[in-house]
């Protein structure tokens, strides 16, 4: 018996959908919050420790104005490293955050490693591995992005990793390149406008 339903979402309607069920595979992501507040509260914390140091080193320039800059440069420098230190810690919190959920998705039975197939055809581009199969029509490739050890394909909400890795040599990654880039909407030729330069040599 098959059974079918269909419905209409938006691309926002997906997006916020998706980052609940993110927060669910990893328990929750306020730590992000706290993991920011604490790295900017720490950079304060640094700050106020140097703050005697930033001074003495105005009265020793001899500046008749250090006087007057001693607040605004300690002030400064507070601010500076409040968003170091915000930086760091938010850094730090997509770390955990990548960990946590990687965890959860390889506990939901996500193997360690696939071994792709992508296959272009005139009516799709086909990427498939022994779990899941994607026929996209080549309308919905919106762009082919070249990174040094990757290509990209941008398909909507998705993007698809192909390793370059995967090519014997250039010569292979050139024509199947130039066949992906030949099957794309005018514009997405034009937005993949490195991957068409590879293509053409």
């Amino acid at each position: 018996m098959t059974e079918t339903v269909e419905a209409s979402l938006t691309a926002d309607e997906t997006l916020d959908a998706a980052s609940q069920g993110i927060d669910h595979v990893i328990g929750g992501s306020g730590f992000v919050f706290y993991y920011s507040l604490l790295g900017a509260l720490l950079g304060i914390a640094v700050a106020a420790l140097f703050s005697p140091f930033v001074t003495y080193l105005l009265w020793m320039s001899g500046s008749p104005a250090a006087g007057v800059l001693e607040v605004p440069v300690n002030a400064a420098v507070a601010v500076v490293l409040a968003l170091w230190g915000r930086d760091i810690g938010a850094r730090l919190a997509m770390h955990r955050h990548r960990r946590k959920f990687l965890a959860g998705m390889r506990d939901r039975g996500m193997p360690e490693e696939i071994t792709g197939r992508f296959t272009v055809t005139n009516d799709a581009f086909v990427i498939s591995h022994d779990r899941v199969t994607y026929a996209i029509a080549w309308n919905a490739v919106g762009e082919v992005i070249e990174i040094p050890t990757h290509w990209l394909f941008a398909v909507d909400l998705h993007q698809f990793t192909l390793p370059r890795s995967a090519f014997a040599d250039i010569a292979e990654e050139r024509t199947f390149i130039a066949s992906v880039i030949g099957h794309l909407t005018e514009a997405a030729r034009e937005r993949s406008d490195k991957a068409r330069a590879f293509a053409e040599g």
